[in-house]
């Protein structure tokens, strides 16, 4: 069994559909990170009753600030603003159509954090700092061979999904030990049909057809993880089977 974790960042209401579409059809599960939740214009009722719906089927989702703003660059007001208001905002809203949730996961926008990020983090029980190869120093699980040497609050990734190359997802799959594949809305919203009409409009036909290729691609390589004995799980569930390797 190899435990895998499909994790989407820069998810609101204008992308949440499109997504859960995909993945419901290839019948997986998701982490998925929320931004612009403050926002009327990116978050309606139904996407929070979409919400709902799969954290009853086992997805997770977690913060990524209100507006996606450098944590880094910001002061300490508008930094708690941004992702304490972030997190809130999701709690908030599932409670109001129906369902208590408790966030334990955020993915920092651009993947960049410091002390000071961490331990807001750390002081509002947030169990996990997620961030990418493009920003600071991370240890990703596929190059531990102790899981105790883990920073929860600066976990990296195994595959960005760059480059776009079938081949090397998949090695990166069958050598790790835990495998986070971390992905970005744009492929899925190319599905939508107002996106299709404004790239026929606009001439922009490239970036729908470089779209569907990469849906393809990644799908096909969710066919060789499930046949080779994946088994998706969220970072809330990363959680208890790190946590039991830390009590051995």
């Amino acid at each position: 069994m190899r435990f895998s974790i499909i994790r989407i960042d820069d998810v609101n209401g204008s992308n949440l559909h499109e997504i859960v579409k995909f993945f419901t059809r290839l019948d997986i599960k998701a982490s998925l990170f929320l931004t612009h939740t403050d926002s009327p214009h990116f978050w309606k009722k139904k996407d929070w009753l979409l919400v709902k719906n799969i954290i009853k089927h086992g997805w997770e989702v977690g913060g990524h600030s209100r507006s996606h703003k450098p944590l880094v660059l910001l002061k300490n007001k508008e930094m708690l603003e941004e992702i304490i208001g972030n997190i809130k905002d999701i709690e908030e809203k599932l409670y109001e159509v129906g369902v208590t949730y408790k966030v334990t996961s955020f993915a920092y926008p651009c993947g960049e954090y410091n002390t000071v990020i961490k331990e807001i983090l750390r002081s509002h029980n947030i169990l996990f700092g997620l961030t990418c190869p493009d920003a600071l120093g991370y240890k990703s699980l596929e190059r531990l061979e102790d899981l105790n040497e883990v920073d929860p609050l600066s976990l990296g990734v195994t595959n960005t999904g760059n480059p776009i190359n079938l081949n090397l997802w998949n090695y990166k799959f069958m050598t790790s030990n835990i495998y986070i594949l971390a992905l970005h809305p744009d492929p899925f919203i190319a599905l939508k049909p107002r996106t299709l009409l404004n790239a026929a409009k606009n001439f922009n036909i490239k970036y729908v057809i470089d779209s569907i290729k990469f849906l393809k691609i990644l799908e096909e390589h969710i066919r060789f993880m499930l046949h080779h004995g994946a088994k998706f799980i969220t970072f809330k569930e990363l959680w208890n089977l790190l946590h039991d390797s830390w009590k051995m």
